[in-house]
């Protein structure tokens, strides 16, 4: 029979437990990679999306936790436009104050 320790410490643990943040960024709007251009899935900060992908997303799918996106490299919130999205299908960042084609950094929110 398990002690009161080790009933406390397995609450201890499942109450620190937090699920991962992730986002899928798309090349164009919609969702089809094959037929709307390149798609990166990521749970993880990106200080600069890259040469090739830079100044290109049109679109986001927000899975879990949120997402500040910035039109500036470094996640920076003193230079450019961010915008925090919370889970749901963003078919065009623009409509959300993201000027299509400008993403170039994005990171979790804690």
């Amino acid at each position: 029979m398990p002690s009161n320790n080790d009933k406390l410490g397995a609450t201890e643990i499942s109450r620190g437990a937090t699920a991962l943040s992730e986002i899928v960024i798309y090349q164009h709007t919609r969702w089809n990679e094959g037929q709307y251009g390149w798609e990166l899935r990521t749970n993880l900060t990106w200080f600069y999306i890259g040469d090739d992908k830079n100044d290109q997303a049109s679109s986001c799918v927000v899975v879990s936790g949120t997402w500040r996106l910035y039109t500036e490299t470094g996640c920076d919130e003193n230079q450019g436009t961010y915008k925090d999205f919370g889970p749901g299908s963003y078919e065009r960042l623009e409509d959300y104050g993201i000027p299509n084609d400008s993403l170039s950094s994005f990171k979790p929110l804690p």
